[in-house]
């Protein structure tokens, strides 16, 4: 059955009208309204700040993060998922924030090593579940397994309904974990207390924003402290409720970025927040059957009765690597570029082999690379951070090299792009995505979860940049 076909079918099946559900944002425990346009999604870039594609200009625009009002815009990072609300300009690339709103899902500290899960991986903070992906953007560590038991981290990104957990998209290693902010289900609800994960909260009316009777089991909420009272138990400072009404933003144009969540062919959630899909609704970057469960999405509509109503889905993919370079080991079965802890690359069904050596071999497989061959590689990273290839393809010796992907940690002067470092010297030239030459300090503010495109060489631990360019 073809797409039109099950729209089709859906149309006859699905009422015409708008969902009425409640979801919805308080932020740092004040409701704010919406002048025009209401989103939701990570920081990409600076220079004003960039959110799903629009660049908001920031000099009228009141800033909180993580509860503290009046912040400049000099604390917001890359990778930061904000609510902004504001207006669009006529070119419908650029608006004015009247708000931005920044809080992190979990301030605390990590019950464990992070093990291997899906295409990431996954962890705890108090028992509040967290996820990774190859776009997760790491401060402080250069990787989930540089995390541990007992680290006080801060991890911000997306709530995944199906498995009540957080997929990161920015964990920032702190040297403390206070105060604490927890977000999470209430779970055994009493008048002066109930669990978070593995945490027992009290509390007091006083600190409820809004009704205490309006608390419940199974409310998503967002509460901070100073720190642990005793082992398992905190005393909560603030509790706010996550969940709540969207009527306030009705018939505002929105984009939100999330996780796919509740999808019955005809509405869905989006990090918890409702949403429909109707006739007109298009797709990018995917289409109708690609609107699963867990997918990652963003989100383009108006926002009518409480819910939004879907013009366009844009489905988000890993970010491809590719690189050129020389082959540093091999076990038969996965190549590993640069050094020994270099790109690690292995074949999937689907990768195609070419050998264009002055004298091939035919057939060419992963089996007939060896130590110091020359390889173009591209794929996508798994969960180990092991690219599977789409193309790998053997070359004629050459001492340039090159590499092509997401920026994972900057750790000046050097980035990782995937798992390979990039050393920036003084003689690396650094474009923007304009191909604008850029000083470091601009470039180094830039890069983090930004795809990037390094030519170089390499000197046996890293790839010595002579130009890095920004790539949109």
């Amino acid at each position: 059955m073809n797409v039109n076909s099950l729209l089709r079918r859906m149309r006859n099946s699905m009422a015409v009208g708008v969902f009425a559900i409640l979801a919805g944002l308080v932020w740092g425990g004040t409701v704010v309204t919406g002048s025009g346009r209401f989103d939701f999604g990570m920081i990409t870039d600076f220079g004003s700040v960039f959110v799903n594609g629009i660049e908001y200009f920031t000099n009228t625009a009141a800033i909180s993060i993580n509860g503290q009002t009046n912040r400049p815009e000099s604390e917001l990072k890359i990778g930061m998922p904000i609510k902004v609300t504001g207006t669009l300009n006529s070119d419908g690339r650029t608006g004015q924030a009247n708000t931005i709103i920044y809080n992190a899902d979990l301030i605390g500290v990590i019950d464990g090593t992070p093990t291997v899960a899906g295409t990431g991986h996954a962890f705890s903070i108090y028992g509040l579940a967290v996820t990774t992906g190859p776009d997760t953007i790491y401060s402080g560590v250069l990787n989930p397994l540089d995390l541990g038991a007992g680290d006080a981290a801060e991890v911000a990104g997306f709530f995944d309904a199906n498995t009540n957990s957080i997929l990161a998209k920015r964990i920032e290693l702190r040297t403390m974990a206070a105060p604490l902010q927890l977000t999470g289900r209430i779970g055994n609800l009493s008048a002066l207390s109930f669990t978070l994960g593995n945490l027992v909260v009290n509390y007091t009316a006083s600190v409820v924003r809004g009704s205490v009777g309006a608390l419940g089991n199974g409310m998503r909420v967002r509460v901070r402290a100073a720190t642990q009272t005793s082992t398992g138990t905190i005393d909560a400072l603030s509790i706010e409720r996550v969940d709540n009404d969207l009527d306030q933003f009705s018939g505002n144009a929105t984009s939100l970025q999330g996780v796919v969540a509740n999808f019955n062919g005809s509405s869905f959630t989006v990090g918890g927040l409702p949403a429909t899909i109707s006739r007109n609704t298009s797709f990018s970057s995917g289409n109708l059957f690609n609107m699963v469960n867990g997918a990652e999405v963003e989100v383009r509509g108006t926002i009518v009765a409480g819910a939004v109503a879907a013009a366009n889905i844009a489905f988000v993919h890993p970010e491809p690597v590719e690189a050129t370079g020389q082959v540093a080991k091999t076990d038969g079965t996965v190549v590993t570029l640069f050094t020994h802890n270099g790109i690690g690359v292995r074949a999937g069904p689907l990768t195609q082999f070419s050998d264009k050596k002055r004298n091939p071999v035919k057939p060419f497989g992963i089996g007939n690379i060896a130590v110091g061959d020359r390889l173009f590689i591209r794929g996508t990273p798994d969960a180990n951070q092991v690219v599977v290839a789409d193309k790998i393809e053997r070359t004629d010796p050459n001492s340039t090299v090159s590499i092509q992907g997401r920026v994972t940690t900057v750790a000046m002067p050097n980035i990782f792009v995937a798992t390979q470092m990039v050393s920036i010297v003084a003689s690396t030239v650094l474009r923007d995505v304009k191909g604008i030459v850029i000083g470091s300090d601009t470039f180094y503010g830039k890069a983090p979860g930004q795809t990037v495109t390094v030519s170089g060489t390499f000197d046996g631990n890293s790839i010595v940049a002579n130009r890095v360019d920004l790539t949109p």
